[in-house]
């Protein structure tokens, strides 16, 4: 089990190749990734920062004993979208080679060049390489208009 603050959730997935249950310390109603479409599969609980510790120790404790576990004050929230389909990223648009594609997808996840470079297994400058390709391509001024782009005309989950 591992205890991850909400803003270093998807480093923490990316770099963790074993399954690990996780208890996700979020800052309260409005912490993005409660609304997000994050793989949140690992998460078993989610506890807002501001809660005393006690909740802290009984969430441990509720996990450790096999169960999930959500703050109180969160709960309302976080079951709002429950059961909701989540949109998963389009392919990007045409004009990409299949290994830019695959770079501006990880790109949209929100992932550095270092983490990409990690999860193709390529050197950083490639994925250097790559990135401006697609930018250029695609007509993007940086990185974060490039993540709108792949994430623009989002598909069903399957």
């Amino acid at each position: 089990m591992a205890i991850v603050e909400s803003c270093e959730l998807l480093a923490w997935q990316t770099s963790t190749s074993r399954h690990t249950e996780v208890i996700a310390v979020v800052h309260g109603e409005q912490d993005p990734i409660l609304g997000s479409a994050a793989d949140l599969t690992e998460v078993v609980g989610i506890v807002d920062r501001d809660d005393m510790d006690e909740v802290l120790a009984t969430a441990v404790h509720q996990v450790l004993d096999g169960h999930g576990w959500i703050s109180p004050g969160l709960a309302r929230r976080v079951l709002s979208g429950f059961g909701e389909v989540r949109p998963s990223p389009a392919p990007p648009p045409d004009g990409l080679t299949a290994r830019e594609a695959d770079v501006a997808v990880l790109v949209a996840r929100g992932l550095s060049n270092a983490e990409i470079a990690d999860e193709l297994q390529v050197e950083v400058s490639t994925v250097k390489f790559h990135v401006s390709n697609a930018l250029r391509k695609l007509g993007c001024k940086d990185r974060g208009k490039l993540a709108a782009m792949v994430n623009a005309n989002p598909v069903p989950a399957a």
